[in-house]
């Protein structure tokens, strides 16, 4: 059976350009352990990392490993942060710094191998339970995917699971000020015209970060969005007590947090 060609052909279907897969999902798909080993001999086969396999030549992109990770590997992976509002047209003030930083969120830490495999990229990990889902009620996946979209990169592949805009820009403000500044976050505030308020109260009465949901308001009055007055602040607890964001900031008297004092 090693030798079938049934199989060697269905491997070229299964595993288009770019896609990888651990060793289980071959196995999964009837691959024992002496056809793989055939197909690697063979060179209809190649390993990336351990048990972790593609097509020769294997020449992933960052979206292409990210789609098998959310395809073939059966995590519970999200594009979040900077990079879900970049692919959604927020990206004018992010940096073109490099290596490139693609932000993943998951529900379990990502496999180690991920950020040796595409060259010029760094793949850095956030827990999806961190900023949400841990309030009165435990949310888990299922129920954070209700805040993400799909974002298509290629005709022929699946589209990638990304944040919302209002998701996304919460996650960005949990990384303020130890990856993000608070004057990066207001720039990026000028875009958000068109947030949903109705996604916004859901994720904020679930948020269980004050600073986040302090800073997050603090942002949306500069601006004075429209959607800004449809969002039920009697329902979100802003806490008690000053937050530093800021150090040698000048402190807000509204909201106890510490800017920047040349905004």
């Amino acid at each position: 059976m090693s030798g079938d060609i049934h199989y060697r052909n269905l491997t070229r279907v299964l595993l288009p350009e770019g896609c990888v897969v651990p060793r289980s999902w071959l196995e999964q798909h009837k691959y024992g352990r002496h056809i793989i080993d055939n197909l690697l001999k063979s060179g209809q086969l190649g390993a990336v990392a351990h048990g972790v396999y593609g097509k020769p030549p294997i020449i992933l992109t960052w979206e292409s490993l990210v789609c098998s990770l959310q395809t073939r590997f059966g995590l519970d992976v999200v594009v979040g942060g900077l990079t879900a509002l970049d692919l959604q047209g927020y990206g004018h003030y992010l940096s073109f710094a490099k290596p490139f930083r693609v932000q993943l969120y998951s529900n379990a830490p990502l496999p180690g191998w991920i950020n040796e495999v595409v060259e010029g990229v760094d793949f850095d990990y956030h827990s999806d339970q961190a900023l949400l889902g841990r309030n009165n009620r435990q949310w888990n996946t299922k129920d954070l995917l209700r805040f993400t979209t799909t974002y298509p990169w290629r005709d022929d592949r699946p589209s990638l699971i990304v944040s919302t805009p209002e998701r996304a820009f919460l996650e960005i403000l949990a990384e303020v000020p130890s990856n993000i500044t608070v004057n990066h976050a207001n720039l990026l505030m000028q875009s958000m015209t068109s947030l949903s308020p109705e996604r916004l109260q859901e994720l904020l009465e679930n948020c269980h970060n004050i600073k986040v949901r302090r800073l997050f308001f603090w942002l949306a009055e500069r601006h004075n969005w429209q959607w800004l007055k449809k969002i039920d602040r009697t329902k979100i607890d802003l806490g008690k007590g000053k937050r530093v964001i800021e150090k040698g900031g000048r402190l807000d008297q509204q909201y106890l947090i510490t800017i920047p004092r040349d905004i």
